[in-house]
C-alpha cells in the first residue's frame, strides 16, 4: 500500500512538472527565415508557438481597442499608399507578414518575408475612406499578385475609417469612427483598388489620389522613401529639395536567410482559430522583392487581381462560402480589389472552429 501510494505521488509531481514547463517562456530549436525580426520584436511584444515549429508575435502594452494600422499616417509615393507608423514595431509588421484576431491571443501577426509599402485592404464612399489589415489568407505571390486561399469578410473591428479631412494626417484613436458607425460604413462603401507589380516591386493603389484630393480639398504632395538606415524604425524627415522623405529600415537579405531561433518562446495553450491548410508559409526564392531607389516615371504592369474575382458584368448574391460580389462603379482611372460582402453585426465571442469569421 505504501509502495503504490508513493508511486502515486512520484508520477503526480512529474506531470505537474511538465505542464509547468509547457506554460512558461522556453528556449526552442526552430529555424526558420525570420531572424530579422526576432530580436527587435521581442521588446514589443511575445513569441507564441501555436503550431509545432510554427510562431506568432503578439504586440504586449497597447491599449484597448488598438488594432493594426491605427497609430500613424498614410503618404503618397512611388510605391501608392505607404503607412508610416508612429510604433517602434511598425516598421515590421506593417510592412510584412499579416495580421489576425483571435478570440483567445488577441491580435497576432504572422511573419513573412515580401515587402510592401502597406498590406491593406480599402472601402470608400463620396464621405469616407477605411482600410483593414489583410488576413493570412491572403497570399501574395509575384507571379498572380494578392489571392484569397479562403473566403473572408473582414469583420467591422479590423477597419479603421477616417473623413477626407484627416486622411493624410497623423491619425489618434479619437480621430476613428465608432465600430458601430464603421459596421455601417462596410454596407455604404465600394473596395478600393488592389496592388500591381512595378519594375519588381509591390505597388498599393487603394483609392486614388485624386480622388482623395476632391474630396479633401487639400492636395497630397508625393513623399520619397529612402531605405537602407541603420536604426530600426522610420520617420519622415525633409530632403535637400525640402520634399518630404521616409527613412525607413529594411533588414538585408543575409538578415532573412539567418537561421536565428527566438531567444525564449511562450508554447501556445490552444492552436489559432485558423484553416492552417489555407495559409501559405512564404517561400523567399520565389518572393523576395525589392526596394529600389526613387524613380520619377515608374512604369507600370496590368494591375494585380485576385484569382476568386467574378467576371465582369455578373451579379452575386453575397454569401459566407462566396462573399464577393459584382464591384460597384468607381471614380475614374481607380482600380479595384474584389469586393466584399458587406457583414451583418460582428462578434468575438463566436467563431467557427475552422477559422472563418461568423457574424450573427
Amino acid at each position: 500500500m505504501k509502495r503504490s501510494m508513493v508511486v502515486a505521488a512520484t508520477l503526480a509531481f512529474f506531470f505537474a512538472g511538465i505542464d509547468t514547463a509547457q506554460a512558461a517562456p522556453r528556449s526552442i530549436g526552430i529555424h526558420v527565415s525570420f531572424g530579422a525580426f526576432y530580436r527587435p520584436l521581442a521588446a514589443y511584444g511575445r513569441w507564441i508557438e501555436v503550431e509545432s515549429g510554427y510562431v506568432v508575435w503578439q504586440p504586449v502594452r497597447v491599449r484597448p481597442g488598438w488594432r493594426p494600422y491605427m497609430e500613424g499616417r498614410w503618404v503618397w509615393t512611388d510605391y501608392g499608399w505607404y503607412w508610416v507608423s508612429s510604433e517602434p514595431f511598425g516598421w515590421a509588421v506593417f510592412h510584412y507578414g499579416r495580421w489576425y484576431y483571435d478570440d483567445f491571443y488577441g491580435w497576432v501577426w504572422m511573419p513573412d518575408d515580401v515587402w510592401g509599402p502597406a498590406w491593406v485592404e480599402w472601402r470608400y464612399n463620396d464621405s469616407y475612406i477605411g482600410w483593414a489589415p489583410l488576413t493570412p489568407y491572403a497570399s501574395f505571390h509575384i507571379a498572380f499578385g494578392i489571392r484569397f486561399t479562403r473566403a473572408w469578410i473582414a469583420p467591422s473591428d479590423y477597419w479603421c475609417f477616417v473623413d477626407y479631412h484627416r486622411f493624410g494626417q497623423v491619425t489618434r484613436y479619437r480621430d476613428y469612427t465608432t465600430e458601430d458607425h464603421s459596421r455601417r460604413l462596410i454596407g455604404t462603401t465600394r473596395s478600393g483598388a488592389g496592388y500591381e507589380i512595378d519594375r519588381n516591386r509591390v505597388v498599393n493603389r487603394g483609392v486614388e489620389r485624386t480622388y482623395i484630393e476632391q474630396r479633401s480639398g487639400g492636395r497630397i504632395e508625393r513623399t520619397e522613401i529612402r531605405a537602407g538606415t541603420t536604426a530600426r524604425g522610420e520617420r519622415i524627415v525633409r530632403g535637400s529639395d525640402r520634399q518630404s522623405v521616409v527613412e525607413t529600415f529594411r533588414p538585408s537579405a543575409s538578415d532573412f536567410e539567418r537561421s536565428e531561433s527566438p531567444r525564449s518562446i511562450t508554447r501556445g495553450e490552444r492552436r489559432l482559430n485558423l484553416d492552417m491548410d489555407k495559409v501559405e508559409r512564404p517561400q523567399r526564392s520565389t518572393q523576395s522583392m525589392e526596394l529600389p531607389r526613387r524613380q520619377d516615371q515608374p512604369g507600370r504592369q496590368p494591375v494585380v487581381r485576385s484569382e476568386n474575382r467574378q467576371k465582369s458584368g455578373t451579379t452575386a448574391t453575397p454569401q459566407r462560402s462566396a462573399p464577393r460580389v459584382a464591384p460597384k462603379s468607381a471614380p475614374s482611372g481607380s482600380r479595384k480589389l474584389p469586393e466584399r460582402a458587406a457583414p451583418s453585426t460582428p462578434s468575438r465571442k463566436k467563431s467557427s472552429g475552422d477559422g472563418t469569421r461568423r457574424h450573427n
